[in-house]
């Protein structure tokens, strides 16, 4: 299995497609040999003009989500959304369009039909915010809170919790030696662990270097949740 992007056109007719194949045992030699693309609009385009005079491979990509992530990029930065040269109809950051209808008249549509422009919403929304329903302004709300976070109900009045927040109790805050030491310890195991305080590791999702602390986490994320990882590739731009 190797992921890529492709590129796929009509230069007589100025159009053109950006696609990902990523499925299993998929090559780069498998493009329009026989796989043809997913896509309903360009299958329709096919049967009216024929085959596409242009067939690139662009990239190939180690994994599934490097492959998606970096499709996704290209149609973001180069607005093919909404763009009658593009057979694209959407990516992960725009809604589909509509045939006939450019992504910017859409949001305008949308702006002008918001429920927050009509008067009354907009006067039930002050309403609710000057009123009780408002948890700042609300005196139950705020003598509950000042009750639960002042006084002698609060929880650090307890001396069991207090010192066992502050450490008071910990062995190693009353022997000065053996703080010293237990620091002397935490330095030694994070050089051992991280060779250097500022090593930084690459993801291999999206590319980003990360502190060695936080790599394992990052790749968890990155890989697990493809919207971050778009936003984060693009970070390199």
């Amino acid at each position: 299995m190797k992921p890529y992007t492709y590129l796929i056109g009509w230069p007589e007719h100025n159009t053109w497609y950006y696609g990902v194949r990523y499925a299993t045992g998929c090559n780069p030699s498998d493009l329009w040999n026989p796989n043809t693309t997913s896509s309903k609009h360009v299958t329709a385009f096919v049967a009216e003009h024929g085959a596409p005079s242009v067939r690139e491979i662009r990239r190939t990509f180690k994994n599934t989500i490097q492959a998606r992530v970096w499709k996704e990029r290209v149609l973001k930065r180069m607005k093919v959304v909404g763009n009658d040269r593009w057979l694209n109809k959407h990516d992960s950051m725009s809604p589909p369009i509509q045939s006939g209808e450019t992504h910017h008249a859409k949001q305008i549509e949308y702006r002008k039909n918001h429920p927050m422009k009509r008067p009354e919403a907009r006067m039930r929304q002050h309403n609710n915010w000057l009123g009780n329903k408002n948890p700042m302004t609300n005196p139950d709300v705020v003598a509950k809170k000042v009750a639960k976070t002042s006084g002698d109900t609060h929880h650090m009045k307890r001396p069991e919790i207090s010192n066992k927040v502050s450490g008071k109790n910990n062995y190693i805050y009353k022997d000065p030696e053996a703080l010293f030491k237990r620091r002397i310890q935490f330095i030694e195991m994070n050089k051992l662990r991280l060779g250097t305080h500022y090593r930084k590791i690459g993801c291999q999702y999206c590319g980003r270097e990360i502190g060695a602390t936080a790599h394992k986490k990052h790749e968890t994320h990155c890989q697990t949740n493809l919207t971050s990882s778009v936003g984060n590739t693009d970070r390199l731009c």
